[in-house]
Parts: structure tokens; C-alpha cells; sequence
């Protein structure tokens, strides 16, 4: 729930990547701060005001942390279990932190601790408005095992990928279409003759009905070239009911998930220019082109781009886990 689409590829860092002497007053968020060796006095966090508190001091083995029948649990009894039930899962955010602060590093982009205190804030006020009536934020989030210094380190690095993904946004990437879809026979059978139980296995389609199909779409084409209304093409062409009422619109989709032959046409087209049908897994397919991306308005650039980072994200995790040099020595002598 909180951040759901962050936990799969972004985490928390260990200290390396914005460490900064000691005697400098403006430093990293207290998560990336050294920790303390077991059992020893905690280091104090060198963290802005901003910052200070997202990450408790750690007890010391003596301390006492709760009582049971009279008997002290010690924070000595945590320690161990604390690494066996919970050292793997940081280790592995760890390790994709650090890949994601190198790419930066070498792309040359990074974030500002204001840029990352600006977006804690907000989701702090997200996460606020779920917060059930009588519960305290604090023990909600820790509930949901995410400590303000786990959030404040997973903003972090998603706003670095952020940024290097966004490195290779381009509108031009993107187009406004239309379309218009010839269904073989076959399929429209299978389409709208609904059986219960689990959907039949599509019959598969045969050579006569494709070139019925490729038959009526060439005679769509040929009649929109000449000029022939669109709305009036769809509604004499058995379309669904849905596309007559949206006019075949499909709105903003990425070039690249076009055939290639389609791809292709799209740069030799201008705005209402329709390209040749293509058989696609929905059928014969028609599009008419109704913007590119650089026409796109300020609301449909700003989805487009929210969806190319979604997918580019998870993409540049997996890139970056694949191509580096990983070496996963804790645990490694466990019974």
C-alpha cells in the first residue's frame, strides 16, 4: 500500500554514497549515517534540522527494552535475531541503492536534500489521511515496516531514478490515434457467442477468412483516402458500439509498440493521415493519426511521462542488477 510501487525497485543505502566529514553541519539524512558498532555507544546522526530524528539511536546491549512477568528482555537478546530475521531484506536494499547512486553518479545527475524533504512531506501527508482514527503515525508506518528513515531513503533513490530515467523521454516517442478493426469471422464468432465455464480456445483463423478480412480493410482504406467521413466509415463497418461512441479513439501510445511496418508509415503521415491495415492480435487494423507528441497538451504530457517512468524504472533495476558485479558474502556460512 504505502509506496507499493516503490518496494520492488528501490531501498535504502548504507552511508557511502553522500558521506561527508564529520564537522560539516549540512549532511545526509540520519539513515545514511555510519552505524554504530554492536553494543557500542550510538554515534549521534550529523543530519540537517530537517532530517534529525528519522532514525532512533541504537540502544546499547544493556539497555532494557521491556519487561515480561518481571523478566528484562535487553536489547543484547535483539541483536542477533535481529540480523537472522531482518539483515537479508536490508542487505538487498542496500545493494540496490548503491547500484542506483552509481548510475547516477554517472549520468551525472543527483538530488538535493531539499528535493527529497519536499517529497517525504508530501507522502507523510498521504500516508496521514490512512492513518485509522486513535492510531499515531509513527506506530502505523512502523506497522507497515516502513520507518520515516526507510521512506525518507526510498524517496531518495526513487527520485534518482527519476531522474536518470527521464534522461530518455522524448514526446516525440509518443502519438494520438484512432483506429478502426476488422475482425476475421472467426474470431467475431468467438467474440460475442459467450459460453460458461473457462473461454473456449480461439478456433484458429483460416486462410479464407483472413483474405475476407484483408478484402473489407483494404476497402475501408481505400475509401478514407478518398476522403470519406471517419464517424461515417466506423458506423458502416461493424464496429463495436464502444468505438462508434469514442470514435476509434485510443488516445497517446508509445510509437514502439506499433508494428514495425506501422512505425514506419507514421513518419511519412501528417495529422488525419491514415495508415495502411496491419494485422495485429486483434485483427486488421487501420490507424488514423490525430496528434503527435509534440502537440500533446500539458495534462496528457504529464501521463505519458508518469508511465514511461513507471515502466523505465523497473526496467533500469533489473538492468542495473543484471550488469553489476554483486557479491553476496552475509550469510553465507549459516548452518
Amino acid at each position: 500500500m504505502i509506496l507499493s510501487a516503490l518496494l520492488t525497485i528501490v531501498a535504502a543505502h548504507g552511508g557511502q554514497a553522500h558521506s561527508k566529514p564529520a564537522s560539516h553541519k549540512k549532511t545526509q539524512p540520519p539513515a545514511v549515517q555510519a552505524k554504530a558498532k554492536p553494543h557500542a555507544a550510538p554515534a549521534k546522526p550529523q543530519a540537517s534540522e530537517a532530517s534529525k530524528g528519522y532514525l532512533p539511536d541504537a540502544p546499547t546491549s544493556s539497555t532494557v527494552l521491556a519487561k515480561v512477568n518481571g523478566v528484562s528482555i535487553k536489547a543484547s537478546d535483539v541483536d542477533n535475531l535481529l540480523w537472522d530475521w531482518a539483515g537479508r531484506g536490508i542487505l538487498e536494499d542496500l545493494i540496490l541503492f548503491q547500484l542506483i547512486k552509481d548510475k547516477a553518479d554517472k549520468v551525472k545527475v543527483s538530488v538535493s536534500q531539499e528535493e527529497v524533504q519536499k517529497a517525504f512531506d508530501k507522502q507523510i501527508g498521504e500516508i496521514q489521511k490512512q492513518v485509522p482514527a486513535g492510531q499515531q503515525l509513527e506506530t502505523f508506518i512502523r506497522e507497515k515496516g516502513f520507518p520515516k528513515s526507510r521512506l525518507y531513503l526510498h524517496l531518495q533513490a526513487d527520485l534518482l531514478m527519476t531522474k536518470i530515467v527521464d534522461q530518455n523521454f522524448k514526446q516525440t516517442d509518443y502519438i494520438n490515434v484512432s483506429t478502426l478493426l476488422v475482425v476475421p469471422k472467426s474470431k467475431q464468432q468467438t467474440a460475442t457467442t459467450p459460453t460458461p465455464g473457462p473461454a473456449p480456445t480461439p478456433p484458429e483463423v483460416t486462410p479464407a477468412d483472413k483474405q475476407e478480412a484483408a478484402g473489407k480493410a483494404t476497402d475501408i482504406y481505400n475509401r478514407l483516402v478518398k476522403g470519406e467521413d471517419w464517424d461515417k466509415v466506423l458506423q458502416s463497418s461493424e464496429q463495436s458500439p464502444q468505438a462508434v461512441q469514442t470514435h476509434g479513439a485510443l488516445g497517446w501510445r508509445a510509437v514502439a509498440a506499433f508494428p514495425a511496418l506501422t512505425q514506419a508509415e507514421f513518419k511519412t503521415l501528417k495529422v488525419h493521415g491514415y495508415t495502411k491495415p496491419i494485422e495485429t492480435p486483434n485483427g486488421l487494423q487501420i490507424f488514423r493519426i490525430e496528434g503527435f507528441g509534440p502537440s500533446a497538451d500539458a495534462a496528457s504530457l504529464e501521463t505519458l511521462k508518469k508511465e514511461y517512468e513507471g515502466r523505465a524504472k523497473q526496467s533500469l533495476a533489473q538492468e542495473l542488477q543484471k550488469g553489476a558485479k554483486i557479491e553476496r558474502l552475509y550469510g553465507k556460512s549459516a548452518k
